[in-house]
């Protein structure tokens, strides 16, 4: 039986590479000739709402949905949303991830990838005791930047 049909509540952390917000704001600073096409645009916005649109698809499931979402740098990570759903700031969380971006040294070598999924499942395991949804589930989505090394 699926989740969905069980009627238990889930928690979607999503752990995101600093490198992948950091990597756009640079082609977005870079000058252009001529008038930019959707080739050149920048792609975080466009990874950013395909994850919005998975949130929403995944807070459809339910109204006790939840989600959080983690940021992964090369010196730390950090937790850039939590929450039910419906009460995620996702404009807030966007310009967060960028900001965290672009803090000197954040994108430069390997993140902290193993550590931020250690982070996601420490507070998955957090939720589930706190005992506000009985039987939370918890998935992680790990977002990485790998192939751009």
């Amino acid at each position: 039986m699926s989740p969905a049909a069980s009627g238990a509540p889930e928690l979607l952390l999503v752990v995101l590479d600093a490198r992948l917000a950091f990597l756009s704001e640079q082609q977005d600073q870079k000058p252009s000739a001529g008038t930019a096409t959707s080739a050149t645009r920048p792609w975080f916005p466009k990874l950013w709402e395909s994850l919005l649109v998975l949130m929403r698809a995944h807070a459809s499931l339910g109204h006790d949905q939840q989600a959080a979402l983690l940021i992964a740098g090369t010196t730390r990570v950090a937790l850039l949303s939590s929450g039910h759903c419906q009460d995620v700031d996702w404009k807030a969380a966007r310009e967060a991830a960028v900001g965290f971006a672009m803090e000197p040294g954040a994108a430069d070598g390997q993140p902290l990838c193993a550590a931020a999924l250690s982070t996601a499942l420490c507070l998955a395991q957090r939720r589930k005791r706190e005992n506000v949804a009985p039987g939370l589930l918890a998935r992680v989505l790990l977002l990485d930047a790998s192939w751009t090394e």
